[in-house]
């Protein structure tokens, strides 16, 4: 069986065209996002459409696809460059629309998306269920007031290799402005990247205090043989 393709996931900043009109977006208006993948293409290219024109049906040109679409506002061309792609609620919003696919190239992308919203605490990571591909990594929401229970969510494990997974992760990091790399993370050899993921000084860990050993009866701690 050959590994999943994380492909490429043009997360950049707003094109500032309508592509369906082909006029400018209106700085401080709505828009949506839409990546876009075609059948005879690894990579994937991102358009941009006018509420108006999204609302009123207009999609990406066939053979092209939507594969995933956020909502957002249209930045001043000064501001545009110092902020990041997507902001918190965009991101959670991209998150949970891939959450009922089946798609391998969208559980992919859920899944790295899933370990930067963990690392940038958007999302609390809370175990993993089996081993493996097909493995579901268990996340939930940060709670909305103190003491309020979250659901848990549910994200499959697609069997990324390292190089893939680790890609993924840096061209999708850097967008977001998380950091992808820790010194001292575990090897996805020796574990899952889920459980790289709750490896990380970002995710709350509490590892218990080994007891001391109770010195021999007559010897004082500290004292040697």
């Amino acid at each position: 069986m050959s590994t999943p393709s994380a492909g490429s996931y043009p997360l950049s900043r707003p094109t500032g065209v309508c592509a369906a009109s082909g006029r400018p977006l209106v700085v401080g208006g709505r828009f949506v996002a839409v990546l876009v993948e075609a059948p005879d293409r690894e990579d994937m290219q991102r358009q941009d459409f006018s509420i108006e024109a999204w609302e009123g049906g207009a999609r990406p040109a066939s053979p092209g696809r939507v594969f995933a679409t956020w909502r957002s506002i249209m930045p001043e061309p000064a501001a545009a460059k110092k902020q990041l792609v997507m902001g918190d609620d965009e991101l959670l919003d991209l998150f949970e629309q891939l959450s009922e696919s089946t798609d391998q190239k969208k559980l992919a992308f859920r899944y790295v998306l899933a370990l930067l919203l963990v690392r940038r605490k958007l999302l609390r990571y809370s175990g993993v269920r089996g081993r493996g591909p097909g493995s579901k990594m268990l996340v939930s929401r940060k709670p909305t007031a103190p003491g309020a229970e979250m659901p848990t969510l549910e994200v499959v494990d697609p069997g990324l290799d390292e190089e893939t997974l680790s890609g993924a992760m840096q061209q999708i990091g850097e967008l977001m402005g998380i950091e992808t790399t820790t010194p001292g993370e575990p090897e996805r050899s020796n574990a899952s990247g889920a459980e790289a993921a709750a490896a990380d000084p970002v995710v709350d860990v509490i590892e218990p205090k080994p007891a001391e050993p109770k010195p021999a009866s007559g010897v004082s701690a500290g004292e040697g043989a």
